[in-house]
């Protein structure tokens, strides 16, 4: 029998289909209505699940009410569902992500005050591969969510499993304003993950994120000297991803006397990686 219909739903002549049906009623009230709709529906609804239930487990990854609200930014349902309701604000899915969680995702900037700050969720609660809302709003380029999540007292240089941070993951992604905002909250800029050992330079290297790669070298103390696990250098990873641009903004940055002794490395007969391949063999 499905995980949320009640021991009696046979005697109520309900069928799964319509079960479905009422669900799916009820999370469209929970994303876009109002709190008297949610109430109505919910008591609607309440003779076919057992106790709770209607207001969790409603979909296949586990996801509450809540979760639904929060991921709309419906602020009206957020609050009836923690002070009327007195869901779980800290309350997982399958995939063990809370509302905060998907409130930093989808930059629902209400919702994730108000769990936050009126419903004492936990702000820096993990997930699986130890995933934070922070890395959430970081790889999205959500820089509200962020400033909500940094000024509730989390900590910028979380890693996750990988050894990746917030700053790691907006690298990645490209968000220039974000790695501008985190570095000078002072996130640490030469972090490296656990089994590639590459920075966040190296990452927005691989991708060819320009503007970013020029913040590191010109406005940080990035590493522009480092080596990852394959000893690739920072040559290596401009002419693995055939970046023009970013091959003259190091030329510049080793010839400007401002910056006189930041980059050391150069394309010589030193640079080579652990398998004895030349910048230029990867051109």
């Amino acid at each position: 029998m499905d995980i949320c219909a009640n021991e009696k739903m046979a005697s109520l002549s309900i069928s799964k289909k319509q079960l479905s049906k009422l669900r799916k009623k009820v999370l469209k009230v929970a994303q876009a209505g109002t709190a008297e709709d949610l109430a109505v529906a919910l008591d609607q609804a309440k003779q076919y699940f057992s106790g709770d239930n209607v207001l969790t487990n409603l979909t296949h990854n586990g996801e509450t009410l809540l979760h639904r609200a929060a991921q709309f930014d419906n602020l009206d349902i957020v609050k009836f569902l923690v002070i009327d309701r007195k869901l779980n604000v800290n309350e997982r899915n399958n995939q063990m992500k809370t509302p905060v969680h998907i409130a930093a995702t989808h930059n629902s900037i209400r919702s994730l005050e108000f769990l936050i700050h009126q419903g004492n969720a936990n702000p820096a609660a993990v997930r699986t591969f130890s995933w934070t809302p922070l890395m959430y709003a970081a790889s999205r380029g959500h820089i509200e969510s962020i400033d909500i999540l940094v000024k509730a007292g989390v900590n910028i240089d979380d890693v996750n499993k990988e050894h990746m941070t917030a700053l790691y993951l907006a690298s990645r992604e490209g968000w220039y304003n974000v790695v501008v905002y985190l570095v000078k909250l002072g996130a640490n800029v030469n972090i490296f993950s656990d089994t590639t050992k590459r920075t966040p330079l190296f990452c927005a290297l691989m991708h060819d994120h320009h503007k970013i790669v020029e913040f590191f070298v010109k406005d940080t103390d990035a590493n522009l000297n480092w080596r990852d696990s394959s000893m690739n250098t920072i040559w290596h990873e401009i002419a693995a991803c055939n970046s023009l641009k970013c091959f003259k903004l190091l030329l510049e940055v080793r010839n400007d006397s401002k910056h006189a002794g930041k980059l050391e490395m150069f394309i010589d007969n030193r640079c080579l990686n652990s398998i004895g391949q030349h910048p230029v063999h990867l051109a």
